[in-house]
């Protein structure tokens, strides 16, 4: 089984002082998608949080799992292979607190931005592949948040985490049946394919 995941922080790296410091961020929401299952899982640590949410959940959740149980989280990501977007540098380390050591995880984890800056020797961004890989307009585009979106509606912030675990599922999806991904090259001002064998 593979998962899509997704975190949102509750401070940003500039409260923080620092990418260095990212583990001291916190986790607003965590959010886990399962190909296999074609189901959500919606981790809120905050016990209270979590039930005010639920006590209102809106029809569109309710095929989503809910939990403040993060062993339970962390159990999943150590059984099964887990793909995002620069989570090896981000994602991983705002679940140190909850995990300790995370390098036992790595191996089964497909980190698509490292990837492809290993493979073509850049520095890129989700945002340089996910729009292009996907065909995405401007308005589409900006869905996808970033890990400074800071905003005090649980709902927004779920939604945009389940947004970007489907932008992910979509690029990865994408790689596997067509063998690249596409990705927008600056020094050539060019969109262009990198084959890839995950």
């Amino acid at each position: 089984m593979t998962l899509f995941l997704d975190i949102q922080p509750q401070r940003s790296l500039y409260d923080v002082g620092g990418l260095e410091n990212c583990q001291e961020m916190g986790i607003s929401v965590c959010v886990v998608y399962s190909d296999i299952l074609d189901e959500c899982s919606i981790f809120i640590p905050d016990d209270s949080r979590l039930e005010q949410f639920q006590n209102t959940l809106p029809d569109v959740y309710l095929d989503d799992h809910f939990s403040s149980d993060m062993d339970e989280l962390i159990s999943a990501l150590e059984k099964d292979n887990v793909v995002g977007f620069d989570i090896k540098s981000f994602e991983y380390h705002l679940l140190k607190p909850y995990i300790g050591n995370i390098s036992h995880i790595h191996p089964s984890t497909i980190d698509m931005v490292d990837y492809i800056c290993k493979s073509l020797g850049l520095n890129l961004s989700a945002e340089d592949v996910i729009p292009h890989t996907l065909g995405l307009d401007k308005t589409q585009r900006d869905r996808h948040i970033s890990h400074e979106c800071k905003d005090d509606d649980l709902e927004k912030i779920i939604s945009c985490c389940k947004n970007n675990v489907e932008l992910t599922h979509g690029v990865y999806t994408y790689g596997v049946e067509n063998g690249f991904v596409k990705y927008f090259d600056a020094r050539s001002n060019k969109v262009l394919d990198l084959e890839v064998d995950w």
